[in-house]
């Protein structure tokens, strides 16, 4: 084997390895921006979710106070 064909199968060899850690890079970066997302919409739930509590305890206040 001469220099040249030990030359390209190296870079080969190296371009698949950095390859996989761009890949592998690529799904560590979604998994945790997918983690990020759900504990968004997780707060946001519990905002609204508090916001309907809130409603909910004013209309029976006003329910309340119209059958008294």
């Amino acid at each position: 084997m001469d220099a040249t064909a030990g030359a390209i199968i190296v870079s080969s060899v190296m371009l698949s390895c950095s390859t996989l850690v761009v890949a592998g890079l690529l799904w560590l970066s979604a998994r945790l921006a997918g983690r990020r997302a759900a504990a968004d919409r997780q707060e946001w739930m519990g905002t609204e979710l508090a916001e309907i509590s809130a409603d909910v305890k004013a209309i029976r206040a006003l329910l309340e106070d119209s059958i008294d």
